[in-house]
């Protein structure tokens, strides 16, 4: 069977359907965790806490350093003995947030350190606590400032859903390796989905660009 029949086969039509839908909705939820974790860490970098930089320092170094699909079997196995209470999708939520959020950190901090400094110090002449200086004054230009870092993140995190293949979701990897399964012809079921990941990236691509013509702060 080859890449024209894989596709106009009604089963399989409908096993790439079903794996791309789990892949988009684990990678929104996932960027949306990963999202809220990235502004938390990164509030914590820059705090005047030490205890809350050194937090944010060693949550950044640990998933920074630590492979993706190690952390996913870890969870999943390691945790599963220790009572962990969730599936197998929302395992997958949970660790690629936790890894893509330690990225975003990092992007934020950047972002962070490019806002003048005089806007923070006229923030707290008025009485804004440390919390309401950055979130009100120095994140939101952050997050305008590095969209299209924040936009590659996406990007990658949307790819990195397949390697929750290791832990049996049907994700669209896992859907072309059943197709490839049952008609011994993997080529054919992996450019399959390669075309749909390329669909979903360019996609992806172009919100990104649009959203970044609109927001960006020129530097």
């Amino acid at each position: 069977m080859g890449f024209v029949e894989t596709l106009g086969s009604e089963q399989f039509r409908s096993l790439l359907v079903a794996g791309t839908r789990t892949t988009l909705y684990m990678a929104v939820l996932s960027y949306l965790l990963a999202f809220l974790i990235g502004n938390v860490i990164a509030a914590c970098r820059v705090s005047p806490v030490p205890f809350l930089q050194r937090f944010g320092a060693v949550y950044t170094s640990i998933f920074r350093n630590t492979p993706l699909l190690v952390l996913a079997i870890l969870v999943w196995v390691g945790g599963g003995r220790a009572g962990w209470p969730f599936g197998r999708i929302t395992t997958a939520v949970v660790v690629l947030g936790l890894y893509t959020g330690a990225y975003i950190a990092e992007a934020l901090r950047s972002g962070i350190n490019s806002v003048p400094p005089g806007q923070a110090e006229a923030a707290r002449a008025i009485g804004l606590p440390f919390g309401g200086v950055v979130g009100t004054i120095v994140l939101p230009q952050a997050i305008r400032t590095v969209i299209p870092p924040l936009g590659n993140l996406w990007i990658a995190n949307l790819k990195n859903t397949s390697v929750f293949l290791v832990i049996g979701v049907n994700e669209l990897t896992r859907a072309g390796r059943n197709i490839g399964q049952a008609t011994n012809d993997y080529v054919s079921a992996f450019l399959v989905v390669v075309v749909i990941y390329l669909v979903l990236v360019y996609g992806s691509a172009q919100i990104i660009n649009l959203l970044e013509r609109r927001l960006e702060i020129a530097r």
